[in-house]
């Protein structure tokens, strides 16, 4: 790796580390029930912010392509530095919900502008290492979780429950030194390329039918994990743990998925979709168990789905990053982070219609066994028509498209016209990304 790209890489893990320090994490919801906020509204809380997510994930896609991914990030830090410091006086409800609304915008922001971030501002070479390169980043990130997860229930014992959000105020201003020093390619990109982000869009999902399955598949598993992770902290509450105990188990698991993504990123010519695949059906079969009441076999399913949902998430966005113009990755993101937050909404409202956390977590469990169920369908469906690269795709197209050549008829004609277009897409992205490396 050259210098510069090294030097760049540094700057990201940086940004990765204290972004990710938020000490309330795995401990914010204890925190509210001791300030004696119900669960019904908590789960009110929970909805807004997940329909405020929503709303913010589609603009903040286009703000990152259309302004810059760095702007875009630095805003978010500042929003959510914000949100902690109204944590910490949280006693009045509508200090909640504008907390949680600052939150929810910020956080959209950030949603796959990081990740576009680094893929193109990478070279040529270092495109092609993009796996291990965001399994780093993504350790990096896990590393982060399992200190603050680690310190924030020390925190809360041995001084009280503000000091966990003064910490996370601490981190994001640190994280706002970091993102200062980075440079960002697309500003670049874009003072030279106008931008039309809808039609572009539009184009992509008309020629790219896989981005469908990538787009169902993430927000299945995003959508279910992020519920058992969220409500999972009054789950281990029920199973008679402390606030210490629960961020060590968050903390454990943060680590073993970091510790296995680390591992499986320095294995050569791995085949990730045989792995993926291993682990969504070992965690369906975990499942089944999820009502169990002993506390070290929960924390193993617990453990297991967050390290699939890690594996799926970084295979998934390196397909995403390749087939995707650069000039829409973010937009392309959010929308699938959009996807995943309409789902957890619809979910959400069971908490405002039952007021028994045995009827809730049953219902943890019946979203799980679904989400994953469909999301295993779709997986096996993709390995069967959409697991080809770009290069591969033009080959077929370019054969297509000498077969239907010699054929005289309209819907020859209109055939051709179609994979003359998807061809023209697909060598549009690969000229893009070359662009891209010029500049």
């Amino acid at each position: 790796m050259k210098k510069q790209q090294k030097v760049f890489f540094i700057k990201i893990c940086f940004y990765t580390f204290f972004v990710t320090l938020m000490f309330e994490n795995s401990l914010w919801m204890i925190y509210l029930t001791n300030l004696g906020y119900s669960l019904s509204q908590i789960a009110t809380l929970q909805i807004t912010f997940s329909v405020a997510l929503l709303f913010s994930e589609y603009l903040s896609g286009i703000l990152a392509d259309k302004f810059g991914r760095k702007k875009m990030l630095i805003i978010a830090n500042i929003g959510i530095f914000t949100y902690a410091l109204l944590m910490i006086f949280a006693f009045k409800i509508i200090l909640l919900f504008i907390a949680f609304l600052i939150y929810a915008f910020s956080l959209a922001l950030a949603s796959g502008t990081s990740e576009a971030l680094l893929y193109d501002n990478l070279d040529k070479e270092n495109k092609k290492k993009y796996i291990k390169l965001s399994s780093i980043i993504h350790v990096v990130s896990i590393c982060s979780m399992f200190l603050a997860d680690s310190l924030g229930g020390q925190l809360v014992w041995l001084l009280n429950w503000k000091w966990i959000f003064i910490f996370t105020c601490s981190s994001h201003v640190i994280t706002l030194l970091v993102l200062f020093a980075i440079k960002d390619k697309h500003t670049k990109y874009l003072e030279k390329n106008e931008i039309k982000i809808f039609k572009e869009l539009k184009l992509e999902f008309k020629h790219k039918k896989e981005l469908y399955y990538f787009i169902s598949i993430f927000a299945l598993l995003q959508s279910s994990v992020s519920i058992m992770f969220i409500y999972g902290q009054v789950i281990f509450e029920n199973l008679s743990q402390t606030p210490l105990s629960i961020s060590l188990i968050y903390a454990f698991t943060s680590a073993f998925g970091g510790g296995v993504l680390l591992f499986l990123s320095f294995i050569k010519k791995l085949n990730w979709y045989k792995l993926t695949s291993i682990f969504i059906l070992v965690s369906l079969v975990l499942i089944s168990f999820f009502t169990t009441k002993n506390i070290y076999f929960f924390v193993v399913i617990f453990v297991t789905l967050n390290t699939t949902l890690i594996l799926f998430y970084v295979h998934l966005m390196n397909k995403v990053n390749e087939l995707i113009l650069s000039s829409i990755r973010a937009s392309f993101i959010s929308i699938m982070s959009g996807v995943s937050s309409m789902l957890m909404i619809g979910f959400q409202i069971l908490f405002l219609i039952y007021k028994d956390f045995k009827i809730v977590q049953s219902s943890i469990f019946i979203f799980l066994i679904i989400s994953f169920s469909l999301a295993t369908f779709l997986y096996l469906i993709y390995l069967v028509k959409c697991s080809k690269d770009i290069d591969q795709k033009i080959k077929g197209l370019l054969l297509l498209k000498e077969k239907y050549g010699k054929l005289n008829s309209k819907k020859m004609v209109k055939k051709l016209s179609s994979i003359e277009e998807s061809l023209s897409l697909l060598e549009k992205t690969k000229l893009l990304a070359e662009e891209q490396e010029e500049i």
